[in-house]
């Protein structure tokens, strides 16, 4: 149903007028009493002249043709018969542009027949003067089926879908119309946002044409719209039902799974798929092994993306979901080589290359992560997601002013990436330099408000150092909000109270955190200076103790801090 330029309906117009199909009214004129004798000498002329002209016109002499119908115009120039056939022969020798200014001249002329209007209306579509098209054809008095279309078509080509709906209405009450005029309907109903009147006329359509898979199909998609999602899903699987071979409706359904990451429906659906086309298998093929990848079924989709690459060797986007495959069945050498040639293929494949250096640091290699970074950002300097894998990088390595170089050049290129924003404040904080620390940390939440780990970040680094306290509380509680039940957060919040003075509810907070979070030597540490205020210096040592436990950053000051509990508790006559 899509709109073509040069319609068959618009040229059917113009031929009727060449090949004298219509008859020639405008050739005797008017009646004797009202004619000179010299005019009708004339028109007995122009008689002459296009009957030799449709002589002509039979022998495909076509260049001659058209110079009888000129003679035959010139002597009966009000003839609108003989204007339209010379007009239709211009149009036929493309020549548009005399054709077009042989019907309606320099002025416009609005007194043309329902014939010479639909050649006009060729004549304009053919220069791509829609707006001129429109106007000619709805300019008709009487249209017929055919005008109803044509100007449904330029309606809908030009947006205006509430006319377009309403000629097509038209051309389906006027006739038989093919089952495709209806379902255009219905999906322009739709675009609409009618969906009660689409529903009405799936209905009506369904009682002409009888149970056909696409209208359950346009019924799950109204329902879609709708949102409704179980009537939509049970119409998609009715339309495969009436028809295993339609695919469209099981494979709408497998999208309704995927986005409500149901993987084992949506695998069910690809296998329907798979089992019975015979025109898009391979599609549905990988549709599936991604759908394994994403359900976890590694150990299903590695088969089926290995034969797709049978066929598909070249295919970047294979090459990386085995590589995922891989990396998750912990076969990393397996899945670097798959990764290496979706490179190979694609070398702006910036996933691969993520995972390419993911792969690496799960791996705890940092020569082959930094090796994998610096040829991405090196390759692709103007994307900011390789200095930001650089960054990173430098930061696990404890490069924190090379880091912050690679983290500065990514918001250079990429002012919105709030994650280099992040991690270019945690450098700046590393290396001391608190007030860009804190501008990077307040971009973050320029651009995300209310992150909870950018609140929890800048809270704690003002709490730890003493600053601005009750700011500090704000962000830590803003982010507790929405993250209640973070170890990290609890800590940090409990660590601000501890600045405040509020050592019972510091103590309450850091227990909350401990529930969550086992083996964080700061945590540990945290607790101890708690209880160490709070006169339990025997609690302070334990916490102390097990903070050494998990491999503090400074493990000196954890042990002068132990030995300044034992030295109060000798004082105190503690044993």
């Amino acid at each position: 149903m899509n709109f073509h330029c040069r319609d068959i309906r618009f040229l059917l117009c113009g031929l009727a007028l060449l090949t004298g199909l219509c008859s020639p009214p405008g050739l005797t004129g008017g009646t004797a009493a009202n004619e000179t004798a010299a005019g009708r000498i004339r028109k007995a002329g122009a008689e002459q002249y296009y009957v030799k002209a449709i002589d002509c016109d039979r022998r495909h002499d076509d260049r001659e043709a058209l110079r009888l119908y000129k003679k035959a115009y010139e002597l009966d120039p009000g003839s609108r018969f003989l204007r339209g056939v010379v007009a239709g022969k211009y149009y036929q020798l493309r020549r548009p542009d005399i054709a077009l200014s042989t019907l309606v001249g320099k002025k416009g002329n609005p007194d043309l027949s329902t014939e010479e209007k639909r050649l006009a209306a060729t004549i304009y579509l053919d220069f791509g003067d829609t707006a001129s098209t429109l106007k000619t054809l709805e300019s008709i008095a009487k249209k017929e089926v055919p005008d109803y279309y044509n100007l449904g078509a330029l309606c809908e080509s030009r947006g205006k879908l509430d006319k377009a709906l309403g000629n097509y209405i038209e051309v389906y009450n006027r006739g038989d119309s093919p089952i495709g005029m209806g379902l255009k309907i219905i999906q322009l109903e739709m675009a609409l946002r009618a969906y009660g009147s689409a529903d009405s006329f799936i209905t009506v359509v369904q009682s002409r044409y009888g149970e056909r898979p696409e209208f359950y199909n346009l019924r799950g998609l109204n329902a879609l719209e709708s949102h409704d999602t179980a009537g939509a899903l049970a119409f998609f699987n009715k339309s495969s039902a009436v028809d295993s071979s339609f695919e469209e409706g099981k494979r709408n359904a497998a999208q309704i799974y995927l986005q409500q990451n149901d993987y084992r429906d949506a695998a069910a659906a690809y296998e329907y798929l798979c089992r019975t086309s015979t025109r898009n298998k391979d599609a549905y093929t990988r549709g599936l092994a991604i759908v394994y990848f994403y359900g976890k079924q590694y150990d299903k989709a590695v088969p089926l993306l290995i034969s797709l690459l049978g066929k598909y060797i070249d295919d970047p986007e294979i090459h990386f979901f085995l590589g995922c495959a891989y990396g998750a069945l912990d076969k990393p050498d397996e899945a670097h080589i798959e990764f290496e040639k979706a490179l190979a293929l694609k070398q702006d494949y910036f996933e691969a290359w993520e995972h390419l250096y993911f792969l690496a640091v799960q791996d705890k290699d940092a020569d082959a992560a930094l090796d994998v970074a610096r040829r991405f950002s090196s390759r692709f300097p103007g994307y900011s997601g390789g200095w930001r894998l650089l960054g990173s990088c430098l930061s696990l390595r404890k490069e924190y002013t090379a880091a912050q170089r690679a983290f500065s050049r990514a918001v250079g290129l990429d002012s919105s990436d709030a994650s280099s924003w992040f991690d270019l404040g945690s450098c700046f904080e590393r290396n001391n330099d608190i007030p860009r620390a804190v501008a990077a940390f307040r971009r973050v939440l320029k651009l995300q408000p209310g992150d909870p780990a950018a609140s929890n970040y800048l809270g704690y680094m003002w709490a730890d150092r003493g600053m601005k306290l009750d700011s500090a509380k704000v962000l830590l509680e803003s982010a507790l909000s929405r993250d209640p039940e973070n170890g990290a957060y609890l800590d940090s919040y409990g660590w601000i109270l501890f600045k405040l003075g509020d050592m019972g509810k510091a103590f309450e907070y850091i227990g909350k955190a401990l529930e969550r979070i086992h083996n964080d030597p700061e945590v540990f540490e945290h607790l101890g200076d708690i209880e160490s205020v709070r006169g339990d210096l025997q609690g302070a040592r334990k916490a102390y103790v097990k903070c050494l436990e998990y491999n503090p950053d400074d493990p000196d000051r954890i042990r002068q801090k132990i030995l300044r509990v034992d030295a109060m508790s000798h004082a105190k006559g503690s044993p």
